[in-house]
């Protein structure tokens, strides 16, 4: 029997509308030569999945359905001489005989400086147990957004002039910590993002820099929460550690939804 995860876990699209929010000035994306390409960056993690679903009760008997997967991760970014970006976030671990897959793809293009998503793919997989898989496209001269669910599609009318997904919104933080565009302080606002088949409302949240350690770093880094609805309608956040130490890069991402947490934690990164 297949089983469905919240939608939320398997992706995040952001577009908010929090009137006590404010507006992002536009950074100006930074420039590094990565592999005959103009800016990009390459991460790996390792990755840990926790479940702590509550007890359950079989003829009397007290079950803990809690369990916890590790393995390994990683992000990677490369933006060309023409400003089109792919972005790749993908994770798997196991536990017994159960494998963990994650994949994320971005692709989009630089506009006004900020990325804006064309096309985003997302498949998560837990072995026998739950499978998930979608595409979102985004047509913005036909302002129409084209949603790809297990071979049903749907097409929406976009009323945005840009959207986002998980990855594609880690480089609009990125890029607007390292131009300043984003204040370091803590800070609120709003960013657009597709979560599923739809697209949602959700705050960005600045905090306070603390101090982060992981396998190949060790200093500090500034938490940037993202706080949204799934489709069940409780509350999912993500939240990503950037380091003004390591260029702001990632260096940790926690998304957690339902009775599910997923930790990238830095092993290798440059």
């Amino acid at each position: 029997m297949r089983y469905r995860l919240p939608r939320s876990l398997l992706t995040t699209a952001l577009f908010l509308s929090v009137s006590a929010c404010s507006s992002l000035p536009q950074p100006t994306p930074a420039v590094e030569r990565v592999d005959g390409h103009i800016g990009g960056l390459d991460i790996k993690y390792n990755v840990s999945v926790t479940s702590a679903k509550p007890p359950t009760s079989v003829f009397g008997k007290q079950i803990d359905r809690q369990w916890h997967a590790n393995g390994a991760a990683a992000l990677s970014v490369r933006v060309d001489s023409d400003k089109r970006f792919v972005g790749n976030l993908s994770a798997m671990s196991s536990v017994g005989i159960a494998r963990i897959k994650l994949q994320y793809q971005s692709e989009g293009v630089f506009r006004d400086n900020l990325p804006a998503m064309n096309a985003f793919s997302s498949k998560f997989n837990i072995t026998a147990m739950t499978s998930r898989a979608y595409t979102v496209k985004v047509d913005y001269e036909k302002k129409q957004v084209v949603f790809s669910d297990y071979g049903n599609s749907s097409i929406q009318t976009l009323t945005q002039d840009r959207v986002l997904d998980l990855v594609s919104a880690i480089i609009y933080l990125r890029t607007g910590l390292q131009q300043g565009a984003i204040a370091h302080t803590p800070n609120r606002f709003t960013l657009p993002i597709v979560e599923g088949t739809y697209i949602q409302n959700a705050l960005v949240s600045i905090e306070q820099a603390e101090s982060l350690s992981t396998s190949d770093f060790n200093g500090t880094a500034i938490p940037v929460n993202i706080t949204f609805k799934g489709k069940d309608k409780n509350k999912q956040q993500m939240t990503i550690w950037f380091s003004p130490e390591a260029d702001y890069l990632p260096l940790k991402i926690d998304l957690v939804a339902g009775s599910y947490k997923i930790t990238f934690l830095s092993d290798r990164h440059q």
